[in-house]
C-alpha cells in the first residue's frame, strides 16, 4: 500500500461544468430569487426618492422665480403710474423754442424736469409782431418756406419789426431710411442753441440750404457738426482771454493768437457742439417737444395743435404756406395782421354846440 502523500490530487469538475457540479437545492434557488426581488425593490425605493427629490427643487425654483417675477411686475406696475420727468432741454430754449429778437437771440434757461416754462419766452414791445414758427428740417416745404422769406425774417428781427420764435420738431423721424435724420437734426439744433445760441438762426438756415429730401438718409452726424462749425465761426461767442505777449514770445508767436479772432471764439464751444451731436444729448428732449407740439394746445393761438411743418403763427393767426403759391403772400399776410393789430383807432367826432339865439 502507498500512504496517502503519492495520491493523485482529487479531480474537480472546471467551473461551468453543471454536468459534473453538484446540482442546487432548491432552498438555494429561492434564496437568490429573494435577494433579486429585494433588490429591485430597493432600486424603485430610490428612483421614486430621486424623482421626488427633484420635483421638490423644481418646486421651490419655480416658487423661487414667480416670487422674483411678481415683485418685479409689481415694481415696473409702480413705476409706470410714477409721473415720468420731464427732460432736460437746452439752455436758452424755456419753451421748447429759442427766440430771436432785436438784440440777438435771448438767452436764459432752458427746459428743466419741473416742465414747460409760460409761453412765450419774451414778451415784445407794443409794436412788434411776435412770429412763431415750427419747422422740421427733413420737411421739404419747411425748408422751401425757409429758402424763400428767410432774409426777410431775417431782416424783420434786425429791425425790431418782429420777434421770432423757432421750435425744432422731429415729425419726419421715420421717413429718413431708418437714419432718424429728422430728429438728428433738431437735436443738432438744439445741441447749437445750447452752446452757441447766438448761431441759432444761421444754423437753422445752413440746415435748409441744399436740403436732403424726404426718404433719403439725410445728413452724417459728422455733416451736420461741419455746418454747425461753418456757422459758429462767424457769432460772437464768448473767447477765452487772449495771453498778453511777454518780452520774450516772437512775433511770429504773437500774430498766431492775436490775429486768429474767430479760431480763438468757437475752439472751447465747438468740440462740445460736436460730442452733443454724435451723442444725440437732447434726444429725448426733441422726442418730447414733438409731441408737445402734436398733441396741443398751442398756448397764444386758437390753432389746437400742430398738424403739418411749417407751422407759421404770427400774432397767434396761422398763416398756411403753399410753396407753389405766390412768395409776396406771406408778407402780405404779415402787413394785414400788423395793420389789424396796431392800427390805430379813428377818433369819434363829437357834436358842436350850436350857439343860441
Amino acid at each position: 500500500m502507498t500512504d496517502g502523500a503519492d495520491r493523485p490530487p482529487a479531480w474537480t469538475p472546471p467551473p461551468g461544468d453543471e454536468s459534473s457540479a453538484a446540482e442546487a437545492s432548491p432552498g438555494d434557488a429561492a434564496t437568490a430569487t429573494s435577494r433579486e426581488a429585494a433588490r429591485e425593490k430597493a432600486r424603485e425605493l430610490r428612483e421614486q426618492h430621486r424623482r421626488r427629490e427633484r420635483a421638490r427643487r423644481w418646486g421651490w425654483g419655480l416658487g423661487i422665480a414667480a416670487i422674483v417675477i411678481g415683485a418685479g411686475a409689481a415694481v415696473a406696475a409702480v413705476l409706470l403710474l410714477l409721473p415720468s420727468p420731464a427732460p432736460v432741454g437746452p439752455l436758452n430754449m424755456p419753451s421748447d423754442a429759442v427766440t430771436i429778437t432785436e438784440d440777438g437771440t435771448v438767452h436764459g434757461p432752458g427746459l428743466t424736469g419741473g416742465g414747460v416754462v409760460a409761453h412765450p419766452a419774451s414778451t415784445p414791445d407794443p409794436g412788434v409782431l411776435s412770429i412763431r414758427l415750427y419747422v422740421d428740417f427733413l420737411s421739404a416745404d419747411s425748408g422751401e418756406f425757409l429758402r424763400q422769406e428767410g432774409e426777410l425774417l431775417a431782416a424783420w428781427t434786425a429791425s425790431g419789426t418782429a420777434t421770432l420764435e423757432i421750435h425744432p420738431v422731429s415729425m419726419l423721424t421715420t421717413q429718413s431710411a431708418g437714419t432718424q435724420y429728422s430728429l438728428r437734426a433738431a437735436n443738432a439744433f438744439g445741441c447749437v442753441v445750447n452752446y452757441a445760441p447766438d448761431a441759432a438762426f444761421d444754423y437753422m438756415m445752413a440746415l435748409a440750404e441744399d436740403q436732403p429730401t424726404e426718404g433719403s438718409e439725410g445728413l452724417t452726424d459728422e455733416e451736420l457738426a461741419a455746418r454747425a462749425d461753418a456757422v459758429i465761426g462767424y457769432v460772437t461767442i464768448e473767447p477765452d482771454p487772449i495771453p498778453t505777449p511777454d518780452a520774450t514770445a516772437s512775433a511770429g508767436d504773437v500774430s498766431d493768437v492775436a490775429q486768429q479772432p474767430d479760431t480763438i471764439r468757437y475752439a472751447n464751444v465747438m468740440p462740445r457742439v460736436e460730442r452733443c451731436i454724435t451723442s444725440q444729448e437732447f434726444r429725448p428732449w426733441v422726442i418730447a417737444a414733438t409731441e408737445r407740439a402734436v398733441k396741443g394746445p398751442l398756448p397764444g393761438t386758437d390753432l389746437p395743435s400742430v398738424s403739418a411743418t411749417p407751422t407759421i403763427l404770427v400774432q397767434g393767426r396761422n398763416f398756411v404756406f403753399d410753396p407753389l403759391s405766390d412768395a409776396n403772400e406771406f408778407p402780405q399776410f404779415v402787413l394785414q395782421v400788423a395793420g389789424e393789430t396796431f392800427a390805430t383807432p379813428e377818433p369819434t367826432a363829437t357834436a358842436t354846440p350850436t350857439p343860441a339865439g
